[in-house]
């Protein structure tokens, strides 16, 4: 009787730190941060972090200006996000390491390999990359945001 109640507490206690990690930290995993930093206050799960860094970080910088636009139409403010730089002491304090592409999984392992086995791509579930529109048009970042949401919510369906 006792196995399923422990079972659900172990599956939302699983992710207790969530680190999206993109390259320049301004597009695309600020997006991801805070649409799923949404989900997550919404459904008054209080108990799990998440943020954002990136592997070759525009320190410093606010999010890309189409990033927040549509992201205030969505309702998601993104305004206080400050960019940074992906660390090593990142990676040991995060659970789940969501990157964009593979490529960043690739690369962050062959850095950091004592990550292996949090590091995974958010369109994992679609075997997709999530495309980079840094100095794309808005069209380009209309339909990243639109990807990251629908890849997000892949994750959402597997574990909340």
């Amino acid at each position: 009787m006792w196995i399923f109640p422990l079972f659900f507490w172990l599956l939302f206690s699983m992710f207790d730190k969530i680190l999206m990690v993109c390259v320049g930290n301004i597009c695309r995993s600020p997006v991801a941060e805070g649409m799923l930093q949404v989900f997550f206050n919404e459904k008054n799960i209080v108990n799990t972090i998440v943020e954002s860094a990136g592997i070759a970080a525009l320190v410093g910088s606010t999010a890309d200006p189409f990033s927040l636009e549509l992201m205030s139409e969505k309702g998601v403010d993104i305004q206080t996000h400050r960019a940074r730089q992906l660390t090593a002491e990142l990676i040991k304090e995060f659970d789940l390491i969501l990157v964009m592409e593979n490529g960043h999984k690739k690369h962050i392992e062959q850095e950091f390999p004592f990550s292996r086995g949090k590091i995974h791509c958010l369109g994992r579930w679609r075997n997709e990359d999530i495309s980079d529109p840094y100095q794309e048009p808005r069209e380009a970042f209309v339909k990243m945001v639109n990807h990251v949401e629908i890849c997000l919510q892949d994750w959402i369906g597997k574990f909340w």
